[in-house]
């Protein structure tokens, strides 16, 4: 009962003094959509442009050679790139070279992925409906040619090194064949001899 009468006795208190300053709560609610609306008025307009990847986690190089990358590591990897400066730095160069009067503008880049897929949900948020779009088209392009450079520079380094394997092995593949060649030489003669030897 005390714990009753201490708790009525709070709640008689807040209700008084909220009935005493009901115009403060008024005033401050008042001030605080004033404020909200002066910044949506006079804050830029954002615009946003939306587009999807589906990326390939197994790229052919050859008829019996595959260039594959880790699983684990997919996706974060993949995002990593997206984001990366050599991407971004690319599309932004892309965009001013295919619009020369455009002037760059800030754009910011987000990548998700959906769950349980290998497709790339790309968001570009910019203040130019225009830029904000080719920014996001260079991205996508100039994430799939660092793609490509990767897998090639793969296929280059695989093929060098069965290059230089090739090379070591030449020595020995000669050897090999100038054995073969004395043997078949030697044993020619010998079946020649005995071929002769029985006709005689």
């Amino acid at each position: 009962h005390a714990r009753g009468r201490k708790f009525y006795s709070k709640l008689q208190r807040y209700r008084n003094l909220l009935l005493r300053r009901w115009w403060v709560l008024m005033v401050c609610l008042l001030v605080a959509l004033g404020i909200q609306t002066l910044i949506i008025r006079n804050g830029a307009a954002v615009y946003a442009s939306v587009g999807q990847m589906i990326v390939n986690v197994k790229l052919n190089i050859q008829q019996s050679s595959l260039y594959t990358e880790e699983l684990g590591n997919f996706l974060g990897t993949q995002q990593a790139l997206m984001h990366s400066d050599q991407v971004l730095n690319r599309a932004q160069e892309r965009v001013a070279s295919q619009n020369p009067g455009v002037s760059p503008e800030p754009v910011s880049l987000d990548v998700t992925v959906l769950p349980k897929t290998t497709i790339f949900i790309l968001r570009a948020s910019g203040k130019s409906p225009e830029y904000t779009k080719a920014f996001l088209q260079a991205c996508m392009e100039e994430f799939q040619n660092l793609k490509k450079g990767i897998a090639e520079r793969a296929s280059d380094t695989t093929i060098s090194g069965l290059t230089d394997q090739m090379l070591r092995l030449d020595p020995e593949m000669k050897k090999v064949d100038d054995q073969i060649a004395s043997f078949l030489s030697t044993n020619n003669v010998t079946l020649l001899e005995e071929a002769t030897g029985m006709a005689d």
